[in-house]
């Protein structure tokens, strides 16, 4: 997961920065707006992936002599991820 996930952000630092980049120099409202929808869906990438990286740093969970559960929320874990992407 962790070469996957690696290898996921860094297509995608290049699809959002390239993305970035040619918006700048864009000047048809038509291809902003599609630089745009690029950027906003490069940004839920990340999210994603920083959801699945943070179910691999669960190493053992102890479902039966402790009785102890333990889950993650995934939406809510790219909702946050999402959300953090803004306070850059």
């Amino acid at each position: 997961m962790i070469t996957l996930s690696h290898h996921l952000l860094n297509a995608n630092t290049v699809i959002g920065a390239t993305a970035h980049r040619s918006k700048r120099h864009a000047t048809d409202a038509g291809l902003i707006e599609s630089l745009d929808l690029i950027s906003e869906e490069a940004a839920k990438i990340d999210a994603v992936i920083g959801a699945l990286k943070k179910i691999t740093e669960i190493k053992t969970a102890d479902y039966t002599s402790g009785g102890k559960d333990l889950m993650i929320d995934i939406s809510k874990e790219i909702e946050e991820n999402l959300a953090g992407q803004g306070q850059d």
